[in-house]
């Protein structure tokens, strides 16, 4: 006896269509390059603003202080 458990994939999302042609693999290695400098940039964008930032909060603060000094 024997049995055999068969599913068919109804919607593939053009995952075979690109299998075929073997250059899906090389479009989909360029985009997660493409993707990983992406967010590289942004998470230098976001701390050289962050610093600048607290660099201004700083100064904001330290002009307060001098300000409530009595005198």
């Amino acid at each position: 006896m024997t049995s055999v458990d068969a599913k068919w994939l109804l919607y593939d999302g053009g995952m075979r269509k690109g299998l075929r042609t073997g250059r899906g693999w090389l479009e989909m290695a360029k985009q997660d390059s493409r993707r990983t400098d992406l967010e590289l940039v942004d998470s230098v964008k976001r701390l050289y603003y962050g610093a600048v930032l607290a660099r201004q909060l700083h100064r904001g603060r330290k002009d307060t202080l001098a300000r409530m000094k009595p005198r």
